[in-house]
This record gives C-alpha cells, sequence and structure tokens, in this order.
C-alpha cells in the first residue's frame, strides 16, 4: 500500500529523484532512438558499399573475360565476418558462384528459404514460404 509522506525530508528527496529521472531518462530515451536509427542507416551504407564493390569487381572480371576472378572476388569479400553468403545464379536458380564451393551447381531454393533477385543495381531479399518479405 501506498504510505503518506510526512516529512520534508522524504518529500524532497522523492521530488529530486523524480527531477533526475526525467531530466536524464527522457533525452537518454531520444539519443537511445536516434542510436538505433544511425545503426541503421550505416547498416544499409555498409550494405550497398559492399555490394557496389561485389558487383564492380564482378563486372570488371567478366568484361576482361576472366571468371576465374568472379570466384576470387567472391571468396575475398565473403572473408568478411558480417557476411554469411554471397550466391550468384542464373535465372533458373542454379548457383554459379557461391562463397560455400559445395553449391555451385545446384538450386539455389535447396538452400532455404530465402534467395535474391538482381535486377541491374537494385538488390533485394525475397522468402519463398509464409514468412514476411524484407526489402533491402
Amino acid at each position: 500500500m501506498f504510505f503518506p509522506i510526512r516529512t520534508i525530508k522524504a518529500k524532497f528527496i522523492i521530488v529530486t529523484t523524480l527531477f533526475i529521472i526525467l531530466t536524464v531518462g527522457v533525452p537518454f530515451y531520444f539519443l537511445l532512438q536516434q542510436f538505433k536509427v544511425n545503426f541503421q542507416q550505416r547498416s544499409e551504407t555498409m550494405l550497398r558499399t559492399t555490394l557496389d564493390v561485389v558487383y564492380e569487381g564482378i563486372m570488371n572480371a567478366m568484361m576482361l573475360c576472366q571468371q576465374k576472378n568472379v570466384q576470387d572476388i567472391i571468396d575475398e569479400v565473403g572473408k568478411n565476418r558480417s557476411i554469411t553468403h554471397i550466391r550468384i545464379y542464373d535465372d533458373k536458380g542454379i548457383i554459379l558462384y557461391s562463397t560455400n564451393r559445395y553449391e555451385k551447381g545446384s538450386n539455389v531454393i535447396d538452400y532455404g528459404s530465402h534467395h535474391i533477385h538482381a535486377v541491374d543495381e537494385i538488390f533485394e531479399y525475397v522468402e519463398l514460404k509464409k514468412n514476411k518479405k524484407c526489402i533491402l
């Protein structure tokens, strides 16, 4: 049960505590929200930069008719610990290049509910099953 505050000292402590919680807590909440937004923006920028590096490297290798370099580029970018898989496949879903060499020649649908569509420079992730759609 709530008990009445009788002394001035107790009232002062309660009011001071509430004041400190409000003056520190509210700005702290907005600061955390801003950190969250900044993290999201920087993550997207990092992803787009990585995709641009892969895209330009692959385009350069293909223009020079050096298909072996495509696998080397994927292997190099795949060494980044924040990248789990890179797969390049044709319109039928057959994996042509992958960070996991055992996946080459198999169908992308065999490796989970996600696959990647690439149209020019637009990269998006679309889940094949009943899961939500996530576009980056």
